[in-house]
Parts: C-alpha cells; sequence; structure tokens
C-alpha cells in the first residue's frame, strides 16, 4: 500500500522568522488536513461525515481509533489551545511574539507538531469507504 508524508517547510519558514501567527495558522490547516486522510484512508471512515469537523473532533477521533501515538497527544492538546488563544484573541499573538520566553516555547512546540506532521505516514488504499472520492468538489464554497 503506497504512502504520503506531509512537508511543511513553509511552516517551518514562518517559525523562524517569528511569524508565529501564520505557522499556527498553517499548522492547524496542515494537522486538519493529516487527520481527515488519516480518518478517510486508514479507519475507512467517509469524508462527507468528517466535513464540519474541528481539530479537536479529529484529534479525539485518530486518538480514540490509535492512529497517532498517545505520546503526541498533550502537545497536541496544547497546540490547539494555542490556536484558540491565537485566532480568538488577537492581543494573545502579539504577547507571545513580544515575549522571549513564551515565543521560545510556542516556536519548541510548534517544532515538534511539525516533525509529527512530517514522520506521520498515510497510507493511501485504493478502496475507500463507499466508494468516495477526495475530489476538488469537496472544496468549501464561498
Amino acid at each position: 500500500m503506497p504512502a504520503i508524508n506531509l512537508i511543511v517547510d513553509k511552516t517551518r519558514n514562518a517559525i523562524d522568522n517569528g511569524d508565529i501567527y501564520i505557522a499556527v495558522l498553517r499548522l492547524a490547516a496542515d494537522l486538519e488536513f493529516l487527520f481527515h486522510n488519516l480518518l478517510f484512508y486508514n479507519a475507512n471512515i467517509k469524508s462527507t461525515l468528517m466535513k464540519n469537523w474541528t481539530l479537536g473532533r479529529y484529534t479525539k477521533w485518530v486518538t480514540e481509533l490509535k492512529l497517532i501515538p498517545n505520546a503526541i497527544v498533550p502537545k497536541l492538546n496544547s497546540f490547539r489551545k494555542l490556536r484558540n488563544a491565537i485566532v480568538h484573541h488577537r492581543y494573545y499573538a502579539d504577547r507571545v511574539s513580544q515575549n522571549k520566553n513564551e515565543l521560545q516555547r510556542a516556536k519548541k512546540l510548534l517544532i515538534d507538531i511539525c516533525n509529527f506532521v512530517e514522520k506521520t505516514e498515510i497510507k493511501i488504499s485504493h478502496q475507500n469507504p463507499g466508494n468516495e472520492s477526495m475530489s476538488s468538489s469537496d472544496d468549501p464554497k464561498w
């Protein structure tokens, strides 16, 4: 069965440049994509079922189905809290960027999550739930 890994170079560049806001947003999107594909290909969960899932629900299901190591779950939960704080409280992103200790702590967490994303393999099967395709027609409508 073929496998793919995601590459998060642009996220790493944002981290290196201190652009925590962009790094968090990119990494959240990467995690949702990774978890969606793990659940779709490796657990045979239909894409239509996951259409409105959030990162929290994805994390819960990939954990319960043992598609990711339990050791990463606390970091994923910390990342989810960081993401929520940065997205929903704009001042928090500015505070993290201006405080050297908080910035280093956030960068370490983001790098750990980047390493996890790049290390995680998605095993692609040609058999998927209900012969459902993952096409561009699934893209969100604006």
